[in-house]
């Protein structure tokens, strides 16, 4: 399991939203993953829990932190908490793509993945192609 994957909010909700535009492509992409190491923050498990809650379900929300934590439990994927450093460069970030509608989740992702040198995004959401990643899909 050598490469490493950050996974993005747009990903999961395409994953767990049987509705999203992106899910056939979503269902696909992640079962190519299989073999990966996963990256998430804390801020996109939040974020995440909280679209599908409030546009799905609770069910399949809770199913989402549920099934993410186990990952972690087994290996396969690791939670990166948000400290002041890395606060800090997503702000830094923010002023530097002003010009972009981007949240900041987006720009802590960012951060965490410059910190952790992932390159590869599994994400449909074109704010990481803007920073200099590689979007991991299908489309």
């Amino acid at each position: 399991m050598s490469k490493r994957v950050f996974v993005d909010t747009s990903a999961w909700v395409a994953l767990l939203n049987k509705s999203d535009q992106y899910f056939q492509d979503a269902i696909k992409v992640y079962s190519d993953l299989a073999e990966v190491r996963l990256f998430v923050s804390n801020f996109v498990i939040g974020e995440t829990y909280t679209w599908l809650r409030y546009k799905v379900s609770y069910e399949i929300a809770f199913s989402f932190l549920t099934a993410t934590h186990k990952k972690v439990e087994l290996s396969q994927a690791e939670i990166i908490y948000a400290d002041t450093s890395l606060e800090q460069s997503a702000l830094n970030l923010l002023e530097r793509y002003k010009d972009q509608r981007m949240s900041f989740t987006d720009a802590l992702s960012f951060s965490i993945m410059n910190k952790l040198k992932i390159n590869d995004v599994f994400s449909y959401d074109r704010h990481f192609l803007i920073a200099g990643f590689n979007l991991i899909n299908k489309i």
